[in-house]
Parts: structure tokens; sequence; C-alpha cells
């Protein structure tokens, strides 16, 4: 099941902004991910700029007013008019802001960086929300049943965000093959652990619960589990999960 929610229509309206908790927990977290990939690992790819217009969402206007304060009249009036001309979707976006990038002064770059940065960090706070996603809640449901640690709750976390969300996926598994050993390194930056810590993870509770899935392809969720995650107030989990003890 892959969700893609936020993946059609993408424009400048305020769609994104009425998303509910969980979709809001969701890109949290995403947020966060990229801002620990961004700064340890500086990119300005096709991929990149696709995962930024993904995370932004309707704050995508104001990426794009940076990116164009860069120019002088001329190439503002060409930026402009190529961006009416886009159809405001993803892949249009990612393309447009890619080119955009390309465009700006080496020098200036740095500082158009440390701005995107800290656009980041404010559509983290806009983010924010009352109370407990139920997707939280569930993933606190599952820590509880299965001792989980804090460690082990952040992976799933991150574990299911690839299973239930394309974008994501596409970035983290297909573009920087965290599953693969030499995307560990992306890997462990975004958990913000080392590499014993990952091994121990890969290797340790989650693989004997059966719940990690990890091969050549991809690093997700196993489809038996990720259901639960969406409904563990269901009666289906309860004697799931009996059964699994």
């Amino acid at each position: 099941m892959i969700n893609q929610i936020f993946d059609s229509g993408i424009s400048t309206s305020d769609r994104l902004m009425e998303a509910d908790k969980n979709d809001c927990y969701v890109l949290k977290y995403c947020l966060l991910y990229l801002l620990r990939h961004l700064k340890r690992f500086p990119s300005y790819s096709r991929h990149t700029c696709k995962m930024l217009v993904w995370s932004l969402g309707s704050n995508i206007d104001q990426l794009v007013k940076i990116l164009i304060g860069q120019f002088d009249r001329n190439q503002k009036s060409t930026c402009i008019q190529e961006l009416e001309e886009s159809d405001h979707d993803i892949e249009d976006y990612s393309d447009f802001l890619f080119k955009m990038v390309s465009r700006i002064k080496a020098k200036h770059r740095r500082k158009v960086f440390q701005q995107i940065l800290a656009l980041f960090e404010y559509r983290l706070q806009s983010l924010s929300f009352r109370g407990k996603a139920d997707l939280e809640k569930n993933i606190q449901a599952v820590k509880k049943m299965f001792s989980l640690t804090e460690q082990e709750t952040e992976f799933i976390i991150f574990l299911f965000i690839n299973s239930a969300y394309e974008q994501p996926q596409e970035f983290f598994v297909g573009h920087l093959e965290c599953h693969k050993i030499t995307g560990h390194k992306y890997l462990t930056n975004i958990l913000d652990i080392n590499k014993t810590q990952l091994h121990s993870l890969l290797t340790g509770k989650l693989k004997k619960i059966g719940i990690l899935e990890i091969d050549n392809y991809d690093l997700r969720i196993e489809e038996e589990f990720l259901n639960l995650f969406q409904y563990s107030c269901d009666k289906n989990f309860r004697n799931y999960i009996r059964k699994k003890g």
C-alpha cells in the first residue's frame, strides 16, 4: 500500500495546509530526515528538488521567492514566465527548481542553502498540532507491545513512512539507497545513530519479530504489519499480537 496524498496536484494553494494529523506527523519526520541529510550531504540534485517540493507543500512559494531573488530583472522575468507556463505539479516544480538552482552563481549557493534550511525549520514549526495523531498512538502501542527501545521505535517510524508514502520511498530508498551497504552512511545520519547501533537495529529484535523487510531492493515494514500500524485499535490487531506473543 503506497500513499500518494502529497504526490498529486501539489500547487501554490493551501491544499497541503489542510492535511490531517497523520499527514502532519509524517511530514514532520520527513522534514527532519531531509534536514539532517542536507546539513551533512548538501545537494541540489533533481531528486533532492523533488523531495523539497513534496516536503514543503504550500511553503514552496517561499522557496521560489528565495531562488528568484538571486537573479537580475530580466532573469526574474524569464523564471516567472517559466513557472506560469508549468502545470504546477510536483514534477514541474522539481524541474523548475532544479533549473533555477543550476543558474545561481556558485558563490551565492551557500547563502541560498542556509535560507532553504531556515525555511525547513519554519515548515516544521507550522506542522504542530494539538494532541496526538492516530498513527503516533498506534506506533506507541506497538512500542509497548514489543517493549521496543527509543531507537527501535524511531526506526520503525522511518520504515513505515517508506512503506506507506511513495515520495519518501523514492528518495530514501530509490535515490539514496539506504537499504544497501553503500547507503548506510545516509541512513545512520538520517536516524542520528552510528554504524554499531544500525547493525543492532538491522539484526536484532525487529528482525526476530518479523517486522523488518530488507533486501537488495527495499527497506520497509513487512506487509502484514503495515495495516496494524494504521488500525492498532482494531480487534484484528489485538488477536494478531496475541498470536505473535
